[in-house]
């Protein structure tokens, strides 16, 4: 498994995507669109940013002995009443394939079980294999579809998330 840091998306990170400036520290292919959606919501006023004792917003995924930002993932909201949270990722094309995305959905769901989330969700598109595979390889099943939309759950009270 690939080493990985996330680290929180701050407003300024949010600021820099909007207004496409560039850092030295971003991949080629970084922000995807998931990232975009995600500084617009932060830039907007409603998207909460990571702050202590609150992780549920966005991260960056950045390779660990470099760090070189390749993607995001995070929260799309904090946990309903039911403590399930719902969670999205996305990983630089050139980047994509090497078990990032699952290394940094794994992370994500160690936090959100660390944090009291005792169910995870995700929505895939249903040509959407290899994002199908992360959610596979994290141990996510699938449940329901919704609309166009694949749906999938993870029970984090039996789950390590790791």
């Amino acid at each position: 498994m690939p080493r990985i840091v996330l680290l929180p998306f701050s407003e300024e990170d949010a600021v820099a995507v909007l207004e496409d400036r560039r850092s030295p520290l971003w991949a080629d292919g970084y922000p995807t669109g998931g990232d975009v959606e995600m500084a617009a919501r932060i830039a907007g006023g409603t998207k909460q940013i990571v702050s202590e004792g609150f992780p549920w917003s966005v991260w960056t995924v950045a390779l660990a002995d470099s760090g070189l930002i390749v993607g995001g993932v995070g929260f799309h909201s904090e946990p309903d009443g039911a403590a399930t949270v719902e969670v999205g990722y996305g990983i630089a094309q050139e980047f994509r394939g090497q078990g990032i995305a699952t290394a940094a959905l794994l992370a994500l769901l160690h936090m959100a079980q660390e944090n009291g989330a005792a169910r995870a969700v995700a929505g895939t598109d249903p040509d959407n294999i290899p994002s199908q595979r992360v959610l596979q390889k994290a141990g996510f099943s699938r449940t329901e579809d919704q609309d166009a939309e694949l749906r999938w759950a993870m029970d984090l009270t039996t789950k390590a998330g790791t």
